[in-house]
């Protein structure tokens, strides 16, 4: 065989025994919180809302699975802790209000140890 074509299939085979994930990072693994702040229009907290947290779009989107639901507290906040690092989208419900047309994801995987704060606004 002749050199150059030696050194392509060497070259060839050492491509073929490198692992295709072996240069990604690993992901980050930990613990992270989101806490929700539902409001009405008026800016109200929004008191005894149910708060339902989903892992997923397509499970928000279809309003199925959701991995766990709170009470808002007398703040209109429903803290989630010990979540996984990635992101959620979440659906707040009080009697005929919703948060369908305002904030209802994280936007982002959390961050291990953070507690990410995001406002919501529910409208009829």
């Amino acid at each position: 065989m002749k050199p150059t074509l030696i050194a392509i299939l060497v070259a060839l085979i050492g491509l073929g025994a490198c692992d295709p994930g072996e240069n990604e990072p690993e992901p980050e693994k930990g613990k992270a919180a989101l806490l929700v702040k539902a409001i009405f229009e008026d800016g109200t907290p929004a008191q005894g809302a149910q708060v339902d947290l989903y892992k997923s779009a397509v499970d928000f989107q279809g309003l199925t699975n959701s991995t766990t639901t709170i009470e808002a507290d007398n703040l209109g906040e429903a803290l989630f802790n010990d979540l996984d690092l990635q992101q959620y989208w979440f659906r707040v419900e009080l009697e005929e209000y919703s948060n369908a047309t305002s904030t209802n994801s994280t936007g982002r995987a959390l961050v291990k140890d953070e507690t990410l704060e995001k406002i919501t606004q529910l409208r009829r």
